[in-house]
């Protein structure tokens, strides 16, 4: 905290009447790095694929922040540790995506794109975390990939309906190693 106040040109005392502890200095962190999950989802006049496209790429502008490779393994080492920080993470980050993302499920399934038995958390933690991993990694994290992501998972979450062309932003069967 010493760290922050003196980053910050501030006093200790004046980060603790503002923050509780550094779990949440990293929350704070975390959400000044990202954008809120969108309100109104499922925009207007798209499907749920592209919607969730939208909302991944939104995330992978944030996980490409030089800042995030470090807070990532900051949450994975206190995971075992004071659980202070996964559990404010989680609170103030990831449930408000779970939900966008439950949103846009439920939309899907109702319009037919994506079959009954599919989960907002489920499709959640399959392809944010893929995007978790990836940063970690220190791969970049582009348009293209992203599309390719949601392309293979709609493949196992997504209904026999046909897609064009202009919904998926690429020719149907464009096959090849897309890393």
């Amino acid at each position: 905290m010493e760290a922050v106040a003196s980053r910050a040109g501030v006093s200790k005392a004046t980060v603790y009447r503002r923050y509780r502890d550094k779990d949440e200095v990293v929350a704070a962190t975390i959400l000044a790095t990202t954008d809120p999950p969108p309100p109104g989802v499922p925009f207007p006049g798209g499907s749920a694929r592209q919607n969730l496209t939208a909302i991944l790429k939104m995330a992978g502008v944030a996980m490409s922040n030089p800042a995030w490779p470090a807070i990532l393994r900051a949450m994975l080492s206190d995971h075992h540790g004071s659980g202070g920080l996964l559990p404010t993470v989680s609170r103030q980050v990831i449930e408000p995506g779970v939900e966008a993302v439950r949103s846009l499920v439920d939309f899907g399934v109702a319009n037919g794109e994506l079959r009954p038995s599919v989960t907002g958390a489920m499709l959640h933690e399959v392809l944010f975390g893929t995007l978790v991993a990836r940063s970690m990694l220190g791969k970049p994290i582009t348009d293209e990939w992203i599309e390719n992501v949601v392309a293979s998972v709609w493949q196992g979450f997504g209904t026999d309906q046909p897609e064009s062309e202009s919904e998926t932003g690429s020719a149907p069967g464009r096959r090849g190693r897309r890393d």
